[in-house]
């Protein structure tokens, strides 16, 4: 994860457009400051929809390749559904735990903010922000479907939400 903030260099005092009072007001004293995250994505199991082995709990599959190769790497077929069966009755499936990754995390968090002072509060201030949220609109897909047998194994159904901007104020005193 990146993040910083930024005063831009607008208005009075500042580099450029520093000349004209009315535009100095307007555009000076604004920041930005972004919020980079870029993650792998989290490991899952594997599991069969039923205790094959009878011992109270979920059975994990029989592995029979490794589901991360090969697999289409697709929203219908994230990985290789193939590489795993069914475990016979009363055994317990030789699948590990965590051995699959659901998809990364690559998202642009922005938000661009200016505090106004508020004589009439002695001390207080407005504080104005237009925020983005997954400003690109990378689509930030959840994890897919691990259970034998059912409809969405191997699929995933849901992300995250899309491009989201707002606008906040504040005011402190």
């Amino acid at each position: 994860m990146l993040t910083g903030i930024a005063e831009l260099p607008f208005g009075r005092g500042k580099a450029f457009l520093n000349q004209n009072a009315v535009v100095s007001a307007i555009i000076g004293g604004w920041a930005v400051s972004p919020v980079y995250q870029y993650q792998t994505g989290l490991p899952f199991t594997p599991a069969m929809s039923f205790d094959a082995a009878n011992a109270g709990t979920v059975t994990r599959p029989t592995q029979l390749c490794n589901g991360n190769v090969g697999g289409a790497g697709t929203k219908q077929q994230w990985f290789n559904t193939a590489c795993y069966a069914n475990t016979a009755s009363f055994t317990f499936g030789n699948a590990g735990r965590n051995i699959l990754r659901a998809p990364g995390k690559n998202q642009l968090n922005l938000s661009l903010q200016r505090n106004f002072p508020l004589h009439f509060l002695h001390e207080g201030n407005l504080n104005m922000r237009l925020e983005g949220f997954n400003l690109l609109n990378h689509p930030q897909f959840k994890v897919p479907g691990s259970t034998l047998g059912t409809p969405l194994y191997g699929v995933i159904s849901s992300a995250d939400a899309p491009r989201q901007v707002q606008i906040a104020a504040r005011i402190t005193f």
